[in-house]
């Protein structure tokens, strides 16, 4: 039996009280989940960065499979099912976030699997997925590779990767680690954060077996890009990029570590990226340099 509007409103009261309400989930007749912000996200957050990321994801996933890797209350598992794919997982390390996306599932009359797992545990799913998102997660791994490795593990072909960046528009690819997050939860500083390049972030997933890299978006201290085993059939648009950056956000270096070569102007609004190719000198130099420069910083930790 469906819920009634007056069941919803107590569960979201109830759910804001245990947990806090992150993702704005709109459950039909004008309810929606959020009514506060807790980490300066917008008020209707994800709704921006789904703008952001959704000129890779097909308009119609009929036949096809997605993982939501980070799901918190599901808002990227819904659009999913809303673009028709058959089957979409939900997967997050928080119970609390689970509960939320169950709700909201039920509350929408939508059939989603939402599950409590680790990024590192994503093998015990025991399958692959066509299209898989990992959205908002990269930059909070402490073992970035492995996770990296875990993604690439479950993804039959495409993954959308958004991540807080270091905004350099520098060609050579580094990942900078933030040892300090500003953020707090329940008094305690939550750990520090990986904040790769864009061209890092294109390097990571090309040498995890993505070899076809799109450019979504670079906007400030964020950005994101479409990994694909296979060439995708339809062109895919990238947003214009931030050439011109701002300023330092609080994610963001006042200076660029003086190992990095000064930043570049402009950059490529969508790539295949042929400078990782393997036919250049310098995808090995990449490739060994940003293995041992990983290695050293997991040991630094």
């Amino acid at each position: 039996m469906p819920l009634s509007e007056s069941e919803i409103k107590a569960r979201i009261a109830d759910l804001e009280n245990q947990v806090g309400w992150y993702q704005d989930i709109h459950l039909g007749n004008g309810l929606r989940t959020k009514s506060r912000v807790f980490w300066g996200e917008d008020p209707d957050h994800p709704r921006a960065r789904w703008q952001e990321i959704a000129p890779g994801v097909p308009a119609d996933l009929s036949g096809m499979s997605v993982l939501d890797i980070g799901c918190n209350a599901g808002f990227i598992a819904f659009e999913a099912k809303a673009r028709g794919a058959d089957y979409v997982c939900g997967v997050d390390l928080k119970p609390g976030y689970i509960e939320q996306a169950k709700f909201c599932a039920e509350a929408k009359g939508v059939d989603v699997d939402f599950r409590v797992l680790d990024v590192y545990e994503l093998e015990k799913l025991g399958r692959q997925f066509d299209f898989v998102f990992f959205v908002g997660i990269l930059y909070h791994c402490r073992h970035l590779t492995v996770a990296i490795d875990q993604v690439s593990s479950v993804a039959k072909d495409r993954v959308i990767v958004e991540s807080a960046i270091d905004p350099s528009n520098t060609p050579t690819p580094y990942v900078r680690f933030v040892r300090s997050s500003q953020f707090e939860e329940r008094g305690r500083k939550l750990p520090g954060h990986w904040h790769p390049t864009m061209s890092g972030m294109e390097a990571l997933f090309a040498e995890a077996g993505f070899p076809h890299i799109h450019r979504l978006f670079k906007i400030g201290g964020r950005g994101g890009v479409l990994a694909a085993r296979n060439p995708c059939p339809t062109p895919v648009v990238s947003l214009e990029p931030d050439a011109s950056h701002p300023g330092p956000t609080p994610h963001e270096p006042q200076t660029r570590p003086s190992d990095v070569p000064p930043a570049t102007p402009g950059g490529a609004k969508t790539s295949d990226p042929s400078h990782l190719s393997p036919a250049r000198p310098f995808s090995f130099s990449l490739r060994h340099s940003l293995r041992e420069q990983l290695k050293k910083r997991i040991r630094w930790l």
